[in-house]
């Protein structure tokens, strides 16, 4: 679904896409989805990658995260 939003023939673009891919794996169990400016298509070379995620219990959340 990322590659929709994402120009894979751009290099941060296809790093983006790599991280996310990881980021989205790792940690499935709390549904990770990346928002911001990538995937409404409206980044700037400074544009940094957003992910939420959700949970019932942010300590044992806090304590998973790599």
């Amino acid at each position: 679904m990322l590659e929709l939003f994402l120009d894979l023939e751009n290099s941060k673009h296809k790093s983006i896409h790599d991280l996310s891919l990881t980021i989205l794996s790792d940690y499935a169990k709390y549904k990770p989805t990346v928002v911001g400016t990538f995937p409404i298509n409206i980044d700037i070379e400074t544009s940094d990658v957003d992910v939420i995620m959700t949970t019932d219990d942010m300590e044992t959340m806090f304590h998973n995260l790599k």
